[in-house]
């Protein structure tokens, strides 16, 4: 396993963390990440197809399983805006900062992965690109 580089962590604090509102429950927030998910698959699959693009994320899924076991078990199947199965099953008792945290992890791995064929700077604007702008959860009104 190669530990992700600063700027893919950066990066995937940057989108996730930083997006995420303080003070929203675990399962608003669940369901928040996993749409931002989605639509970056969406988006990633535009460059590189998407069935490339979903084995990308089943590979950073299991990157990131590796130091977060509560992610056995998540399976990457897009269905109706979201992408993670499994993930509300998975969540009950961790805090919003262990969920976040988590995630950041897996948008690192992923990065991390895409870097590896069209090197750091592309892969790291298309993620950019293909992530949700403003919060993701939390927000009065969420639409999402």
């Amino acid at each position: 396993m190669i530990v992700a580089s600063k700027p893919e962590r950066a990066t995937a604090h940057a989108l996730l963390g930083n997006a995420v509102v303080s003070g929203a429950p675990p399962q608003e927030i669940a369901v928040s990440i996993d749409r931002a998910f989605a639509q970056l698959l969406v988006g990633l699959g535009r460059w590189v197809g998407d069935e490339s693009a979903r084995v990308l994320l089943e590979r950073a899924v299991d990157e990131a399983r590796a130091r977060r076991p509560w992610l056995t078990g998540l399976r990457v199947a897009p269905t109706a805006g979201r992408c993670l199965a499994g993930l509300d099953e998975r969540i009950d008792g961790l805090s919003a900062d262990e969920l976040v945290g988590s995630m950041e992890e897996l948008l690192e791995e992923l990065i991390r992965l895409l870097a590896r064929f069209i090197g750091d700077d592309l892969a790291l604007r298309i993620v950019v690109r293909g992530w949700p702008a403003g919060p993701l959860a939390g927000t009065e009104g969420d639409s999402r």
